[in-house]
């Protein structure tokens, strides 16, 4: 049973985001050379050019989920959310930036690969989890295939039926131990879902989730909030030398997950977590 994709290239995408890199380099030698009514035209213009560009490398060079599937070695993460929640993903991205998926795939990686049901009829891909697309009759079967064989299984809860059958599914088939649940914004997102009928929803109801963004249950079945209330080293880090991205606070959550799958961070969570150390040795390089 065939199912429309979306538009996917990695070589145009590769070309856009160039595109992109080139007119905002204008835009800076622009303020090093001196404002003109010329270099303002030229600005608009980059500006035209850079914004679309980004957006649209970003779609293009989502990741396509089928090629992991179809690997019987590959070990994956399923990530299950409403498709409504697709569009909390900011839509204007620098080419450094990640989004929520994006970071919670870099420090799974070991776990396995983040993958993602695709919302039906998209034209282009969201970038973030790696995306399959599935017929609306197949769908249930897919699903629950996928659960089985996820490492683990991330929820955004919602509300809509088909995410209460993910759930439902879901705790059926894996143990507590292998579900993790994601609210985008804390215990304001967590709120919108007070009239779910499912008993685990009402059980994280009443937890003190406050600004965390993660929970998961422990060996005893009790509820344990992953998230970040406070300051930390991270709470620097990200200040002074990450704005762009939350990963840090997703890394330092995500850590008795790890542990638990006996997993280190992805590569590139690694890099990240010493960024400030290269920085303090780059400045001390000058003195």
């Amino acid at each position: 049973m065939t199912v429309k994709k979306p538009i996917r290239s990695a070589t145009a995408g590769v070309i856009l985001i160039i595109v992109s890199v080139l007119a905002l380099n204008i835009i800076k030698e622009g303020f090093r050379t001196g404002i003109t009514a010329e270099w303002l035209i030229a600005n608009m213009i980059c500006i035209a050019l850079s914004v679309p560009a980004t957006i649209l490398a970003r779609h293009l060079l989502a990741r396509d989920a089928d090629p992991i599937l179809k690997d019987s070695h590959s070990k994956i993460v399923l990530f299950l959310r409403p498709f409504h929640a697709d569009a909390s993903l900011p839509k204007w991205l620098t080419p450094g930036d990640l989004n929520y998926e994006q970071e919670l795939g870099y420090c799974l990686t070991n776990v396995g690969k983040l993958v993602a049901v695709g919302k039906p009829g998209e034209r282009f891909a969201t970038a973030g989890a790696a995306r399959t697309y599935l017929h609306h009759d197949e769908w249930k079967d897919r699903v629950a295939e996928l659960i089985r064989r996820a490492e683990l299984v991330i929820i955004c809860p919602g509300l809509n039926e088909g995410v209460e059958w993910e759930i439902s599914t879901t705790l059926s088939l894996k143990s507590l131990r292998h579900i993790l649940f994601f609210f985008p914004g804390g215990s304001d997102y967590l709120n919108t879902l007070a009239s779910s009928p499912i008993p685990v929803i009402q059980d994280l109801l009443r937890q003190p989730i406050g600004k965390a963004r993660l929970a998961w249950f422990d060996d005893d079945g009790c509820v344990k909030t992953l998230g970040y209330e406070g300051p930390s080293r991270w709470a620097r880090y990200q200040k002074y030398c990450n704005k762009w991205t939350d990963a840090p606070i997703y890394l330092e959550a995500l850590q008795p997950v790890l542990t638990r799958f006996g997993a280190r961070p992805g590569f590139a969570m690694r890099f990240m977590y010493y960024t400030p150390y290269i920085y303090v040795a780059i400045l001390l390089s000058f003195v």
